[in-house]
């Protein structure tokens, strides 16, 4: 079962780029004998808004969580019907990129979820959530540009607001190199009990088998271009992490790097993609005996016009692959990308009918412990060990 990114504010399961849908599942379901499922979720505030008004004697959670429970509403949906498509039921594998990557961590951190699924698969996601009072924070400020927070009943003036007026009322940019986007799960101690790291390090989570991995240029794409000097990248670190920004600029210093940019998007390629995805498998390590995989996406599209170079392997290339959807937009992949997206295909889909990735004479994946072996899926697929070490401990040690 497929889970879409955007952040939690946009996109959706019917996809489409210039007439082609990013997320249909024939290319997928032909590479392993699957049913590929892709599925709607509530998203920004019609999903993720928390206020206390919302939550006045409500028997289930009703504020801040209400598009992961989609999920699992979709989840139970599956359950009862994948026997009239010819699927398992007892085989069921979540899997989702970005916002949809954290949803699948969310998920396996949930025991509103237990029993609803037997596998999981996080590409460039994060197993992160905000408390509840921090997302009220954010809820109280919504009302109150809704004009709503002064009313005899702020939850029924709410309700009765166009779902415009609901999602604009506090606009939400996206923007994977900046800050966080405001919206996603809330530690409601219903649907989750703590945020999903945590949970998970402590073994009271779903457990599962478990594929974890990144793009290695996860913000190549949405780093501004006006990061050009030494100062405009100091300047950026600063605006992104104050105190720490000094820590980050020695780890980073843009002389190791081949432009002040580079080194910019290795900061937030780490910091809020790669090192959070070897962080969460550090806590499935801890938390479950179930085994766990990590693979790294290298490889850099070679037919790109010459504008598009150096993007290296950018954020939700990897969904392309996945989908065998290189040529949306006109491009035409290589011998080499199109044996790629074959093997993305075929590791998938061996791990959702046997937990397991390995088989069919492919590359051997090992199975992820402390010294940090991966899979590198570039033009030769390779297994690895240790990618971007320093970085992530790095990153460990400043944002425990």
């Amino acid at each position: 079962m497929w889970i879409h990114g955007g952040g939690f504010v946009q996109g959706g399961a019917p996809t489409a780029s210039a007439g082609v849908y990013i997320y249909e599942g024939q290319h997928l379901s032909e590479a392993g004998n699957a049913i590929v499922v892709s599925v709607n979720y509530r998203l920004g505030a019609l999903g993720f808004l928390a206020h206390p008004a919302l939550s006045e004697g409500a028997s289930a959670p009703s504020s801040g969580n209400l598009g992961n429970l989609d999920q699992i509403a979709a989840l139970e949906w599956v359950q009862r019907n994948a026997a009239a498509f010819g699927g398992d039921a007892k085989r069921v594998t979540i899997m989702g990129e970005s916002a949809g990557g954290a949803s699948v961590c969310i998920l396996v951190a949930s025991p509103r979820a237990k029993g609803l699924f037997s596998g999981a698969i996080m590409q460039s996601g994060g197993c992160v959530a905000s408390q509840l009072a921090t997302a009220e924070d954010l809820g109280k400020k919504v009302f109150t540009a809704a004009k709503c927070d002064t009313a005899p009943d702020p939850a029924a003036c709410m309700r009765a607001l166009s779902a415009e007026a609901v999602i604009t009322a506090v606009p939400v940019v996206i923007n994977i190199a900046g800050k966080p986007s405001v919206y996603g799960a809330v530690v409601d101690k219903q649907m989750l009990l703590d945020v999903p790291g945590a949970v998970i390090k402590s073994g009271a989570h779903n457990h599962v088998p478990f594929i974890v991995g990144n793009n290695s240029d996860e913000t190549s794409r949405a780093v501004p271009a006006t990061i050009v000097t030494e100062a405009d990248y100091a300047a950026a670190v600063k605006v992104s992490f104050g105190a720490l920004a000094d820590a980050v600029l020695a780890q980073y210093p843009a002389a190791s790097y081949a432009s002040p940019k580079a080194a910019y998007v290795a900061v937030t390629s780490d910091s809020k993609f790669i090192c959070e995805g070897r962080r969460a498998l550090r806590n499935l390590l801890a938390g479950q005996k179930e085994p766990t995989y990590r693979y790294m996406l290298t490889h850099e599209l070679q037919n790109v016009q010459p504008a598009s170079k150096g993007q290296g392997a950018w954020h939700g290339v990897d969904v392309l692959y996945l989908f065998g959807k290189l040529n949306a937009l006109g491009y035409v992949p290589s011998a080499g990308e199109n044996a790629l997206s074959d093997a993305f295909g075929g590791y998938w889909s061996r791990f959702g009918a046997a937990a397991d990735p390995n088989g069919a004479g492919a590359a051997m994946w090992p199975q992820y412990t402390m010294s940090d072996p991966y899979l590198e899926l570039d033009d030769t697929i390779v297994a690895k060990s240790g990618y971007r070490t320093a970085q992530c401990d790095f990153w460990d040690t400043l944002l425990p």
